[in-house]
């Protein structure tokens, strides 16, 4: 069931054209099982194992070359399919050793592999067309683009933990992962309707007109360690780091038309990236009754950096490069760090029945993570986008949310935010000066929800809620080379409905 010809409105009402595309089948199976092999040794395995698959690329309704919503045409099988499997294992151990402890190991492996094949054949077709001349009848030759990935990790965390009720407690531990990724990407030439491909083309059955492999793996080890001291009877105080070390290595190749066997190397590279470094964390503590407590907090974090394909000749030709400052292989990227200064209070009055929390923050990140984009070519036609330390960020506000329980049955949430987001330095690519929004950050955000349950019969209970959120404007960076204003917007849901003693719903 294929488009007869190049034109696809010319195909609707026929067989060519599939109706109702966007199905998607999700399969999953989950366990875990405890097992107290005797009072101080605790072992619990556990499995998650997920099958999905949709007939389209993408669930969504296609209005394709005018054509009714909910109707395809594709001169190629579109589908997304992802297998997922999770498996745990959590030893926990208590001693009596250091004053009362537990030992608690965790170790996780996941094992995921997709497949995603796209229809771009209104694309690449005038590729197979200027080297085997046009499909007969004026028909396209149908050119799938399959998109594969197997991702493997294994982590394991090692913690002891004390137990003891005296003024000093503590967490120190290991961590470990192991991550290989695996991915490629293929176009090939479905069906050549008969004609013969000449090399480098038809190196390969079937052709080829683009294949490339990535194989990205990295390593991290850490070790933590934190110290909790009661210096007061109602006042803590705690103290730790974790000391951490990763190291990345990606290696790419791709090949351009006839794949391998043509010999079209577009790239071949091998890159490396490594960063130590430590991370600290300190929290002053105050508990004047068991219904409040107040906090100060200081923590640094990170997030790992990487590395990124070269440009090829033929994104950009090297002289394209240079009048445009281009690197033939952008440099790698460090990790962004953030400095987070919170203070902070969690309140229960009323013997639980209203509880306050609130909070205000500030944080410095510092070489933060951006795509970096930039144009070559004629008329900069061809976009060229990469990750770079792009500078400062400086981040500040405050939140507070409210819950109460006024009414037997009755439960009511309220909550708000204020964020104060701004680049301390100029963002050109965006033409953003310094001290402009952080892109798609609003400044104010609340929510508010009320639930009401409620007996109305010997064997029914009814119940009511109703929810609001607001999400304030913000500046999107989604707009066609300039940054563009996102409006503000609110949401408001509600619903009723009636269930039995036994809980089902009416």
């Amino acid at each position: 069931l294929r488009p007869t010809t190049g034109n696809l409105t010319e195909n609707a009402g026929t067989a060519a054209v599939r109706r109702d595309v966007n199905w998607t089948r999700t399969e999953t199976i989950r366990g875990a099982l405890r097992w107290t092999a005797n009072p101080t040794l605790t072992i619990t395995p556990s499995l998650v194992w997920q099958r999905g698959y949709s007939n389209a690329d993408r669930p969504h309704s296609d209005v394709t070359f005018g054509l009714r919503a909910r109707q395809k045409a594709r001169y190629a099988d579109t589908f997304a399919r992802d297998d997922v499997v999770i498996g745990s294992l959590l030893i926990e151990q208590r001693i009596a050793a250091l004053g009362g402890a537990t030992i608690v190991a965790n170790a996780s492996y996941l094992d995921r592999r997709s497949r995603l094949s796209f229809d771009v054949t209104a694309f690449d077709s005038p590729i197979v067309e200027q080297i085997v001349g046009p499909g007969p009848g004026g028909r396209l030759f149908p050119t799938p683009l399959v998109d594969d990935a197997h991702t493997r990790q294994f982590t394991q965390e090692l913690r002891l933990v004390s137990a003891g009720d005296g003024p000093l407690s503590y967490v120190v531990g290991g961590f470990y992962r192991n991550l290989d990724q695996r991915s490629g990407r293929s176009i090939t030439v479905a069906d050549l309707f008969g004609a013969t491909a000449p090399p480098p083309l038809g190196a390969s059955a079937p052709p080829v007109i683009q294949d490339s492999h990535v194989r990205f793996r990295e390593s991290e080890r850490a070790a933590f360690g934190e110290l909790t001291y009661a210096i007061a009877p109602r006042v803590k105080v705690s103290a730790g780091a974790r000391v951490f070390g990763y190291r990345q290595r990606e290696a790419s190749r791709r090949f351009g038309i006839g794949g391998a066997a043509g010999g079209d190397l577009a790239y071949d590279y091998d890159e490396r990236n490594r960063e130590n470094g430590v991370t600290p964390r300190l929290t002053l503590s105050f508990e004047p009754s068991r219904a409040a407590t107040f906090y100060a907090s200081y923590a640094q974090g990170f997030r790992t950096g990487g590395v990124k394909a070269p440009v090829t000749d033929d994104i950009c030709s090297p002289a394209e490069r240079r009048a445009a400052g281009i690197p033939d292989v952008p440099p790698p990227y460090d990790s962004d760090r953030t400095d987070n200064y919170e203070i902070g209070a969690k309140t229960s009055l009323w013997g639980n029945k209203l509880r306050i929390n609130g909070a205000a923050y500030r944080i410095a990140w510092k070489d933060y993570q951006q795509a970096f984009q930039t144009a070559c070519g004629i008329n900069n036609a061809t976009t060229i986008s990469f990750t770079v330390n792009a500078g400062r960020v400086r981040s500040r506000g405050g939140e507070i949310e409210v819950v109460a329980t006024p009414l037997p049955g009755l439960d009511v949430q309220a909550g708000a935010s204020l964020t104060d987001a701004t680049y301390r330095n100029a963002v050109p690519n965006l033409l953003l000066p310094a001290g402009s929004r952080v892109l798609d950050v609003p400044r104010w955000t609340w929510n508010a929800r009320a639930a009401y349950d409620v007996a109305i019969g010997p064997r029914l209970r009814g119940n009511l809620s109703a929810a609001a959120r607001y999400v304030g404007g913000s500046d999107s960076g989604f707009g066609e080379g300039e940054v563009l204003p996102r409006p503000a917007y609110t949401l408001v849901d509600a619903a009723a409905g009636v269930k039995t003693a036994g809980g089902v719903a009416i």
